[in-house]
């Protein structure tokens, strides 16, 4: 609501992108749960005129195992779908609501596992930059997540004609 009264309106037809950075996810999963999911119902709950477009959940220090993190982003996504806040954008593609997106740093080698457990379990994108360079330790970028799905032949990724990073790769 605050975003909404003091700052510049989206271009007409647009949703305003606000996200609720869980910043410190895996440490809050571990010790209080239950206020985070807590927290997670909540929001989902808000009338969709003031409620964000979606949650990231934020793995900080890049030493939790993949299999961990994605438990744990499937709590959160079964809490925003069974409170009225599924992710439209996973239905039609399209409508940008009741997004889960990851930003995994690196540490110990274990980001990029993170983030395509994570994507499996729900998310519907990373938070990320193409490089894997960042603050203090880096974290799992979009170049090698995208070519991690390509491997895998997901069809959740552009095919050739549209993917500029698949492209480049094909070109290398």
């Amino acid at each position: 609501q605050w975003s909404s009264e003091n700052m510049l309106a989206p271009p007409p037809g647009q949703k305003r992108m606000t996200f609720i950075n869980l910043r410190d996810f895996p440490v809050s999963m571990i010790e209080c749960p239950d206020k985070v999911l807590e927290l997670v119902q909540g929001i989902a709950m808000m009338p969709p005129s003031i409620r964000p477009v979606g949650m990231l959940q934020e793995e900080p220090i890049g030493e939790y195992f993949a299999d961990e993190v994605a438990a744990w982003n499937q709590e959160v996504r079964d809490t925003m779908d069974a409170n009225g806040w599924p992710s439209l954008f996973q239905q039609d593609g399209e409508t940008l609501d009741g997004l889960l997106l990851a930003h995994v740093h690196k540490q110990w080698g274990l980001a990029d596992a993170v983030v395509l457990d994570v994507l499996a379990a729900g998310a519907d994108g990373v938070w990320c930059s193409i490089c894997e360079e960042g603050a203090a330790m880096g974290h799992a970028s979009s170049c090698v997540t995208l070519a991690n799905l390509e491997q895998g032949r997901s069809d959740s990724i552009p095919d050739s004609k549209t993917c500029h990073c698949r492209k480049r790769g094909d070109e290398a």
